[in-house]
Order: structure tokens, then C-alpha cells, then sequence
């Protein structure tokens, strides 16, 4: 968040930093500069696991307000992340500030004994009042089928 005395210049710092700002004024007639959700780091495209093995989705997001992050598997939210506890979510501030400071957060989702059915494209979503953004990876589950075969 950044304090800005006019408009002009206002409009000049966001065009030049190439990010979506929302402009508000202040009770003392200054402008307010918040920055729209951006991933700072986004997911890998692929990744690869084998069967039964675990792996960690990794992104970095920046925003003021603090976003609503939400996962999603195919287009679905991942809402109750897992049946057993396989599939879970983290967030931690990346600096060493609050993250209402800074508005950067470490955004994790771990699946542990990865299945199959695990393989797919996932999407982390970071969404606030001055907008949302999304970074989508795929995951390829790798290993040999269990088929029992009678001669």
C-alpha cells in the first residue's frame, strides 16, 4: 500500500510497476494504492509423482487485503481436503513482517500416498476486493498397476 498526493501520478505508478491497482481516497484527500492479487511464484506445470509417494504444489502470492486462497482438482474446490488427511493446504507469511504488511504469502498443498485418482490439473486461486488470480499445474501420478493376471 502505497500513499499517493494526486491522481496523475497515482495512475503513472501503477501503469509503470505493470500492475492492476484499485485507487482509493482517504478521509485527508490522499490516494490509497492496493495492490490486486499477482503470483509472485507460480506452480510448476508438471509434476510428477509415483504411486503411493508424496509431493508439495509451491506458489508465492502478493496482495493487499490478505486474498481467500482456495484450491481446486479439475475445476472442483478441494473443500474438505481430505478424507483421510492426505491432502492438505498451508499458508505462511514469506517475510518477516505480518502478512498484513506486506501481503505476501508461501502457499502449499501437500498430498501424501498419492493416488491415481490424485492425478490431474490443479489450480490455487487468490481472490480479494481488488481482484483474483489463479496459477494452474498438473500432476501425473506414475507406477505400475496392480493386476493380477492367471495363466
Amino acid at each position: 500500500m502505497k500513499f499517493v498526493n494526486s491522481f496523475a501520478r497515482c495512475q503513472h505508478l501503477a501503469a509503470s510497476w505493470g500492475l492492476s491497482y484499485r485507487l482509493r481516497y482517504t478521509c485527508s484527500s490522499r490516494l490509497l494504492l492496493f495492490p490486486a492479487p499477482e503470483f509472485v511464484q507460480r506452480l510448476n506445470v508438471f509434476e510428477e509423482v509415483e504411486q503411493g509417494g508424496g509431493l508439495a504444489f509451491e506458489c508465492q502470492v502478493r496482495a493487499f487485503p490478505r486474498p481467500v486462497v482456495k484450491w481446486f482438482k479439475d475445476d472442483v474446490e478441494i473443500s474438505s481436503l481430505s478424507e483421510e488427511g492426505r491432502v492438505t493446504a498451508e499458508e505462511w507469511p514469506t517475510d518477516t513482517g505480518t502478512t498484513t504488511t506486506t501481503g505476501s504469502q508461501l502457499l502449499r498443498l501437500c498430498i501424501s500416498d498419492a493416488r491415481k485418482a490424485d492425478e490431474g490439473a490443479y489450480r490455487c486461486k487468490a481472490e480479494n476486493e481488488e481482484g483474483v488470480a489463479a496459477t494452474t499445474g498438473y500432476l501425473s501420478v506414475t507406477g505400475a498397476l496392480n493386476c493380477n493376471r492367471r495363466n
